[in-house]
């Protein structure tokens, strides 16, 4: 369940007031990230501005250390190459990823989640849920939300079939059944208006809850990676992660050659990935591939070999594509490539 005020349609201001933006493709999935500071001049003590927020982001600063991180699921219809002609599903935020959360004094914290969607023609939204507590031993309520309302989905509706809403939600740390790492989990899911099958993304992205009143630590994972996943109907999950250690109090700030650890394979109940490929800044529905750094047939486990030295200073975006791709005379729905993709921010200081 989402707390007071937990949907809002966001703006620059704090206020309730309501303002739709919808922009075109061709200006969102490769806009640069500005370089920002860990605590602007003049903001309260606990006040950090979110790392490689875009540029319209509709309120940056928050009470502890976030990076935008964002999950996103693709669709590649036949023998299509995944890419900006894809079927695009993007849910990014900004996150304390790897850090603790730092709630109101009622146990409040706030997302604001930017959904965006790219030829998404002929599909209706199904659902909008999530949870910064998923599968805790002892379960909570309050921590997580399932939204199904029809203004929910006429919202993330109204940004197809290329742009963006942003919204957001408001919940209670004092949900999570117990302290400790949790892995926090959000997806929108949609469906095909022509043969109903379903696609979503998801995210696994791990953060820290400390409540006073528990007793109880249950940490989910063993260490604090990145994980996105793409989940088409009768492909299962196919999954792109950074699994080197990423904090938000200290995201990766690399010089020289950078070697960070990832994977790009199947998910649960995932079929076989068969290509992978990891970019540096691309920019697909402008036909730029970016940086491509390594690409292959088959998954990949392993460690990236990135020469920073020919980027600028400043913040730039990692972004890992795990691909599963499905040709089937017997079933010409599921008939093509589903993909998982997970785009981090990190920053070079040659």
């Amino acid at each position: 369940m989402s707390g007071p005020s937990g949907f809002r349609h966001a703006t620059g201001t704090r206020a309730g007031h309501v303002r739709r933006v919808i922009i075109a493709a061709t200006l969102l999935l490769g806009l640069g990230l500005a370089v920002v500071a860990a605590r602007p001049a003049g903001a309260q003590q606990e006040s950090y501005e979110c790392l490689g927020a875009p540029a319209d982001f509709p309120d940056r600063f928050y009470p502890e250390p976030r990076v935008f991180l964002e999950s996103q699921d693709w669709w590649s219809q036949g023998r299509m190459r995944p890419g900006g002609d894809s079927t695009h599903i993007h849910v990014g935020l900004c996150f304390p990823q790897g850090a603790a959360w730092n709630p109101d004094a009622e146990g409040k914290v706030r997302l604001d989640f930017r959904i965006m969607l790219h030829n998404m023609s002929n599909y209706r939204v199904s659902r909008f849920r999530g949870t910064i507590a998923c599968c805790d031993a002892i379960p909570g309520g309050g921590a997580g939300f399932d939204d199904t309302t029809a203004e929910t989905k006429s919202l993330i509706a109204s940004a197809m079939p290329n742009g963006y809403v942003y919204l957001t939600k408001v919940l209670d740390v004092h949900g999570a059944g117990s302290d400790g790492r949790k892995e926090s989990r959000f997806t929108v899911q949609v469906r095909n208006a022509r043969n109903d099958r379903r696609s979503y993304q998801s995210s696994g992205w791990q953060s820290y809850v400390d409540n006073p009143d528990a007793s109880v630590v249950d940490d989910y994972r063993s260490h604090d990676f990145v994980t996105a996943r793409g989940w088409y109907e009768g492909f299962g999950y196919t999954n792109a992660g950074y699994h080197d250690l990423y904090c938000a109090i200290n995201p990766p700030t690399v010089a020289g050659v950078w070697r960070p650890k990832v994977r790009m394979g199947a998910g649960a109940g995932g079929v076989r990935v068969t290509s992978y490929r990891a970019h540096v800044d691309p920019d697909f529905h402008a036909g730029l591939a970016g940086w491509i750094v390594k690409q292959g047939r088959g998954s990949f486990e392993g460690r990236l070999s990135i020469d920073t030295t020919g980027l600028t200073n400043g913040v730039h975006k990692l972004v890992l594509i795990a691909n599963a791709r499905k040709l089937s005379s017997r079933d010409r729905v599921a008939n093509g490539t589903s993909s998982g993709v997970q785009v981090i921010p990190f920053v070079v200081a040659n």
